[in-house]
């Protein structure tokens, strides 16, 4: 049975808010995964004054790999991430982790069930239903 979990803009504001101490002294760039990880990168963008990238070969024009942290909004099964960072020297960080995942970022701010379903604030009504019906 999938878990139905609202997540609200107020703890997206929180959890952004707890990763930027941690991650404040170790990065000078940030990389958001499309398409969930790039509103988290905004944010932490605009309130850490890095560089934001939507193309991480544009990023390590400028940064070394362990100078970027790249976004997701949750490490699910983990595949994205792995892909990317697992053999490489990157910063990652996550709003969720999924128990089971295979790649578990450096930084993250909540876990949940393998079962739950996420529902992010600015993912639309219809993905959502859609998602409720599945």
């Amino acid at each position: 049975m999938v878990n139905k979990r609202i997540y609200t803009w107020d703890e997206f504001d929180e959890d952004v808010e707890k990763l930027t101490y941690f991650i404040k002294d170790h990065i000078k760039a940030i990389y958001g995964i499309p398409r969930g990880g790039v509103i988290t990168a905004i944010k932490l963008s605009n309130l850490l004054g890095l560089p934001v990238f939507y193309d991480l070969d544009e990023a390590l024009k400028d940064f070394k790999q362990e100078e970027i942290l790249i976004v997701d909004d949750i490490s699910d099964k983990g595949n994205t991430f792995y892909n990317i960072a697992a053999v490489n020297n990157y910063q990652t960080a996550s709003l969720f982790v999924k128990k089971g995942t295979k790649f578990i970022p450096l930084f993250f701010c909540r876990t949940c069930e393998k079962s739950d379903w996420v529902c992010f604030p600015w993912e639309s009504e219809n993905k959502k239903m859609k998602r409720d019906n599945e």
